[in-house]
């Protein structure tokens, strides 16, 4: 019996993946699902802005706010997560992210990260 119903990846932003032609965190999430039976679901997105390294920890926040979204064709939002992410600086993405996940009726959120900076 798994803790969670689903690992979902922190969206990162569009150019990125336009300009490298991958994500690695989809990468992680592929591997862990392979390893740990799990599905990926990528039921976040994000929109525009900067990327959250380049910014201090007061404009954090601001930057990500309504920037992160549950896509719209989402038919079941799952009871329990786990929200993966590549570097924890402030917890400001995760936080967020959560809160976004929350808010959409999941039930519980755990979360992993592959660094902390």
């Amino acid at each position: 019996n798994n803790l969670c119903d689903v690992i979902v990846p922190v969206p990162g932003r569009k150019i990125v993946k336009r300009e490298q032609g991958w994500e690695h965190i989809d990468l992680t999430a592929k591997i862990l699902s392979k390893k740990y039976n799990l599905p990926v679901s990528k039921i976040l997105r994000r929109k525009g802005k900067r990327a959250q390294k380049t910014l201090d920890i007061e404009k954090r926040a601001l930057n990500l706010r309504n920037t992160i979204k549950i896509v719209k064709n989402v038919k079941t939002i799952p009871s329990t997560i786990i929200l993966l992410d590549d570097v924890f600086t402030t917890g400001t993405t995760i936080n967020e992210c959560a809160l976004i996940l929350k808010q959409a009726g999941v039930k519980a959120v755990s979360s992993l990260t592959l660094a902390i900076d």
